[in-house]
């Protein structure tokens, strides 16, 4: 008589002991912690990291910000201080002192009243033109602007004739509760020219300023030169 071979109690998803594809037993308490502890390291690690990002790119931007303004107002304090006539010294005069400050200011105010009289008497014109813009350097609280701006003047004198000529400005602007305001401004004549004659030259950096100086005069295109001396004629 033969007898049954013993049955086999595993079952066939493996829940015997030693059986293939075995459920692991539970994970020991130790290595949960140990799993919770990497996931907080981690997660304060990656929350740094956005802080300092997000504190860089709101300097970039801030940086940028500044950089615009203060060529902004510099471009209008240029454009100001080279487009004059009778009809609006007064205000243009009024909006270029509100955007001055420092040496600048003290000086400005001191040339005003003779600058808006000869303005009137001699019935000066002047049409500034933004031709290039630049800033040298900023920081903080300055910056340093190069403008080339074309103006046209015309004057009694001249009985209505127009005299071109292209000047290069330097001015340092100044950020006082953020306003960027005008402390030293200088212009000198690069050419006589027609605006707008051949490209116009890239401003170049001009030595750093010494001292402020007073809003340029509107120039008398009739103005006398200083007569020459004639050659002496041969013996």
């Amino acid at each position: 008589m033969t007898t049954a071979p013993d049955e086999d109690t595993s079952t066939r998803d493996g829940t015997g002991d030693g059986a293939p594809g075995s459920t692991p037993g539970p994970v020991p308490a130790r290595a949960l912690r140990l799993l919770t502890a990497a996931v907080a390291a981690l997660s304060v690690v990656l929350l740094v990291l956005a802080v300092v990002l997000a504190l860089q790119w709101q300097r970039a931007r801030s940086a940028q910000d500044d950089r615009e303004a203060a060529l902004s107002a510099a471009e209008a304090q240029g454009l100001n201080l080279t487009s004059l006539n009778p009809d609006n010294a007064e205000e243009t005069l009024a909006d270029i002192r509100d955007g001055a400050t420092g040496e600048f200011l003290t000086t400005f105010e001191q040339e005003q009243p003779g600058l808006l009289a000869a303005i009137a008497s001699n019935q000066v014109n002047t049409q500034g033109v933004l031709v290039a813009s630049a800033v040298r350097e900023i920081d903080e609280d300055e910056a340093r602007v190069l403008l080339t701006l074309d103006v046209a003047v015309t004057n009694a004198a001249s009985g209505g004739e127009q005299t071109s000529r292209r000047f290069r400005a330097e001015m340092t602007m100044s950020k006082q509760d953020d306003r960027w305001l005008t402390s030293f401004f200088d212009l000198d004549v690069v050419a006589d020219e027609e605006p707008g004659a051949g490209a116009p030259a890239a401003p170049t950096a001009p030595g750093a300023p010494t001292a402020p100086s007073a809003p340029a005069a509107p120039v008398d295109p009739a103005a006398p030169t200083a007569p020459t001396t004639p050659a002496p004629e041969p013996s």
